[in-house]
C-alpha cells in the first residue's frame, strides 16, 4: 500500500475512503471541515504529465484532490505547448488546481520588497490557464525557509493553515520516504478520522524500485531531452540562410565549431 507503485496507490485510496469525504482545499476556505475527511494534496514539483496520469487514476477511483502547480519550476513551463493543457485537464476531472509558490522566486521578482503582489500575479496567471480562479496555495519546500512571509496570505486557503497541518494529522511522502508516524497511522486498524496527505505524483508513476534509481532516471531523461534540443537547434542553425552566408564569408574557422564536423 505504501510501496510507491500505481497498484499500491489504488490500495491506499481504498484504505482512505472508508466513509470519508475528499474535499478540496478550496471547499474548506472559511468553512468548517467535515467530521471524517481526507485532504488529498499533490505538489507538482517535476512533471505535469505524471500529475495528469494520477488525476485520471483518482477520477476512476471516485476520489477528488487538489493539485498545486509551480509557475517558476525549473523542470516545466505551464506556458509551453508541452505542459499548458495539463492543469485544465486535471480540473475537468473534478480536481482543484492550486498554486505551489516558491518564496525565493517571488522575492527575486520584487527585489527585497513585499512578495504578495507577485503571489497574486502567479495565482491569476495559473487561473487564466485553467479557466478557474485559484483560491488555494501551498508553499514549496517550506522546511528550507527560516520564515515564510506569505503564510496565511488572504484571500487564499493556505495548505499549511494550522487547523489543517497541526490540529489534524499531516503525512507526506517527500523524498520518496515515509516517516514512522505516517506508516503507523496509515497501516493501523483504525485510521485517523481527519488527515491531510501529501502525495507527489511523480514518485508513484514510475517503475524505479528505489528513490536513488528514480532520481538517476529522472535527471537522465532530462539530459537526453537537452541533448535532443541541442541537435534540433544545430539542424536549424545549419539550415539557416544567415549561417550559410556567414560561413561562406569567414570560411572554415567558424565551420569547425559545428558539432557535426567534429
Amino acid at each position: 500500500m505504501l510501496d510507491f507503485t500505481g497498484t499500491g496507490y489504488v490500495k491506499l485510496l481504498a484504505r482512505l475512503k472508508d466513509g470519508r469525504a475528499f474535499p478540496t482545499f478550496g471547499e474548506l476556505r472559511g468553512k468548517p471541515a467535515p467530521e471524517r475527511f481526507v485532504l488529498l494534496r499533490h505538489d507538482v514539483d517535476y512533471s505535469p504529465a505524471t500529475a495528469l496520469a494520477l488525476a485520471e487514476l483518482e477520477a476512476r477511483e471516485g476520489v477528488r484532490s487538489t493539485y498545486f502547480f509551480l509557475m517558476s519550476s525549473p523542470y516545466y513551463n505551464l506556458l509551453s505547448a508541452e505542459h499548458c493543457r495539463a492543469p485544465a485537464r486535471i480540473a475537468a476531472l473534478g480536481h482543484e488546481i492550486g498554486l505551489h509558490y516558491d518564496v525565493e522566486a517571488l522575492l527575486a521578482q520584487v527585489e527585497n520588497g513585499d512578495p504578495t503582489p507577485a503571489l497574486h500575479r502567479e495565482a491569476e496567471l495559473l487561473g487564466s490557464i485553467t479557466g478557474k480562479k485559484v483560491v488555494s496555495i501551498a508553499c514549496h519546500n517550506p522546511s528550507l525557509l527560516k520564515q515564510n512571509p506569505l503564510a496565511g496570505t488572504p484571500p487564499y486557503q493556505d495548505a499549511y493553515e494550522p487547523r489543517l497541518i497541526s490540529e489534524i494529522p499531516y503525512y507526506s511522502d517527500s523524498a520518496r520516504a515515509w516517516r514512522d508516524n505516517a506508516v503507523q497511522a496509515l497501516t493501523a486498524e483504525a485510521l485517523p478520522p481527519r488527515l491531510q496527505l501529501l502525495i507527489h505524483p511523480v514518485l508513484w508513476t514510475t517503475n524505479a524500485p528505489t528513490r536513488w534509481e528514480w532520481l538517476k532516471a529522472f535527471f537522465g531523461e532530462r539530459v537526453k531531452a537537452l541533448a535532443a534540443d541541442q541537435e534540433r537547434t544545430r539542424l536549424i542553425w545549419v539550415d539557416h540562410s544567415g549561417v550559410r552566408e556567414h560561413d561562406r564569408r569567414v570560411g572554415a574557422q567558424d565551420r569547425s565549431n559545428d558539432p557535426s564536423k567534429s
